[in-house]
């Protein structure tokens, strides 16, 4: 069921800060949004992009942030279900990526698990991925 709207302004805030703490490079600020739980998780759309632990999350984000001048998503299609204290989000995004040599826009995608624990939402599992276009014919 889709989430009311109380729960859509927690998570999609949530979703801003996550956004605005990476654009920013501040690995502390994405690892506070996780819940503490061992069995947190986060994968990554590049191989070897996988965490579990919220100081795992926090040192994956902090390696990833140095690989960039400046990375940043753009939100373009979000939905969000939710049931009880639980919520989970379907979304898409073009995150814009500059490296010293070059600046690329990516189709991602983004499925995410939170959990309500009194006031407050916490991130408990971040799946993302990277887009990719088959064109007619079954190529890349």
């Amino acid at each position: 069921m889709l989430a009311d709207a109380a729960t859509e302004d927690a998570v999609f805030a949530l979703l801003a800060r996550f956004t605005k703490a990476v654009h920013a490079r501040d690995a502390k600020a994405v690892q506070a949004l996780f819940a503490e739980d061992a069995d947190v998780c986060l994968f990554g759309s590049e191989g070897g992009e996988k965490a579990q632990g919220r100081q795992a999350i926090g040192q994956l984000f902090h390696w990833m942030t140095q690989q960039y001048v400046e990375l940043r998503w753009e939100w373009t299609w979000r939905q969000l279900s939710a049931a009880g204290d639980v919520a989970w989000l379907a979304a898409e995004a073009i995150i814009h990526a500059t490296t010293k040599e070059e600046r690329a826009r990516v189709p991602y995608r983004l499925s995410a698990v939170f959990e309500r624990r009194g006031e407050r939402w916490w991130w408990m599992l971040y799946h993302g991925s990277e887009a990719v276009h088959i064109r007619a014919g079954g190529s890349a």
